[in-house]
């Protein structure tokens, strides 16, 4: 998924360039040994790196879905709903401190975490 890129104008007139970013929640079907399907939702991409005052649109396909932003100084809101087959978008706060920002996908269907495109990973520099 591809940001899009939009001028906007700020409060002193000037223009400055803003990203549209994409972020689907999908299920996907495992197939265990037993055979016995695993359902599992991911959200992809797992982490999305933005600029202040980008916009960040959610999609999901099949289920309603929660997402909770423990720290709400991102987007101003700490939790969105998207309904089944919905898109929603929330805009990243201008003054927000540059950093990481987890949240959770939590599904309507059952109750379940959605994980970020693969199993939590340590990524050290």
């Amino acid at each position: 998924m591809k940001a899009e890129k939009v001028k906007t104008k700020q409060r002193t007139g000037e223009i400055s360039e803003c990203a549209t970013h994409e972020i689907e929640i999908v299920m996907t079907v495992i197939e265990s040994r037993v055979k016995k399907e695993i359902r599992k939702w991911f959200v992809i991409p797992g982490y999305q790196i933005v600029k202040q005052n980008d916009e960040v649109v959610w999609s999901t396909k099949d289920t309603d879905v929660r997402l909770i932003f423990p720290n709400k100084r991102i987007f101003g809101e700490s939790e969105l709903v998207i309904r089944k087959n919905q898109t929603r978008s929330l805009t990243v706060q201008g003054r927000v401190k540059s950093g990481p920002y987890p949240y959770a996908v939590v599904t309507a269907e059952n109750g379940e975490f959605a994980i970020g495109g693969s199993y939590p990973v340590i990524i050290v520099e």
